[in-house]
């Protein structure tokens, strides 16, 4: 089994994610960030099943859709380790991948 780690980025995308989505609905808030968290832990598992990136043609980046929002990833097969980097909605433009190894 992978291990998930989550960059500091990523970590600020959800909080940004549930400080927006709590102005309307906390609790609506806490089901889209246990619904991103849920999904990223099944990564642990299923490290692969993110579709490659899109807009990152041969690269080794991979999503998981939660809608609206984007879980960006790599999996490092030598080390078992996934990284989620960002979370994004799906409506913006994709960031500039950062990486800490």
């Amino acid at each position: 089994m992978a291990e998930v780690t989550w960059s500091a980025l990523a970590v600020e995308d959800l909080h940004q994610i549930h400080q927006f989505i709590s102005k309307d609905s906390k609790q609506y808030a806490a089901i889209v960030v246990r619904s991103v968290r849920s999904a990223a832990e099944r990564l642990r598992k299923f490290p692969v099943s993110g579709r490659l990136v899109p807009e990152l043609p041969g690269s080794r980046y991979r999503e998981v859709i939660v809608s609206p929002y984007r879980i960006i990833y790599r999996y490092a097969e030598e080390k078992e380790r996934v990284w989620v980097l960002a979370v994004i909605h799906g409506s913006r433009l994709l960031p500039p991948i950062q990486e800490s190894s």
